[in-house]
């Protein structure tokens, strides 16, 4: 038997071989650390999230929204990326705060301010009241206020009402009024059939 061949020498071979086995071992499951970091770090994007509860209609400004860094996992088709794109526009529906917005789920730009002092309120939706389908967010309406009470009977007409939203779940059609026009439709309510005329469609502002 040789030197080469001796039970020690074999006994160092296995070592090194043993410790090549787990210096490759460590090699790879850090490189496979460092391509799932890696990985990570680039699928997260920059978007808006709301940067508190947003009850629905409620008008964006600056202070509504949070730049951060949201994993693409969690970020929507059509995430708020300009902020500039957003302010002025309102919610549909309540946003979560830190939950990443989605432009889809934001009403028409509108004048800053043009929602103040405004209550929301909803009507059925129907042939009249959707302007045969064709009314939509933005749109400027009158409301006629038809009576169904027997004998003549003077309507009442709200002039130039912002529609907000168009529903489909449950149908109707999400108005903003002032005060005054909030009372006559409630002094109407029960007694009057609505009926919308479109005035101004929507436009930019």
């Amino acid at each position: 038997m040789t030197a080469d061949e001796s039970p020690g020498a074999r006994s160092r071979a296995i070592g090194r071989f043993r410790l090549s086995r787990l210096a490759l071992t460590i090699g790879l499951i850090l490189a496979a650390g460092g391509t799932l970091y890696l990985a990570n770090v680039r699928r997260t994007i920059d978007a808006y999230v709301a940067a508190t509860d947003l009850p629905a209609y409620h008008q964006i400004e600056e202070r509504d929204l949070r730049r951060t860094a949201v994993s693409t996992g969690e970020v929507p088709g059509d995430p708020v990326l300009d902020k500039d794109a957003v302010i002025g526009r309102y919610t549909l529906a309540p946003e979560r705060q830190d939950q990443p917005l989605r432009r889809s789920s934001l009403g028409p730009t509108l004048a800053i301010g043009a929602l103040d002092r405004l209550g929301i309120v909803a009507l059925d939706r129907d042939a009249e009241t959707s302007v045969g389908g064709t009314v939509r967010p933005g749109d400027r309406v009158d409301v006629l206020l038809s009576s169904t009470a027997p004998g003549p009977a003077a309507g009442r007409v709200l002039s130039n009402v912002l529609v907000l939203d168009v529903r489909d779940t449950p149908a109707a059609v999400v108005l903003a009024v002032s005060v005054a026009q909030e009372q006559q439709l409630s002094v109407a309510r029960g007694s009057s059939h609505p009926i919308l005329v479109r005035r101004v469609p929507y436009r930019r502002p």
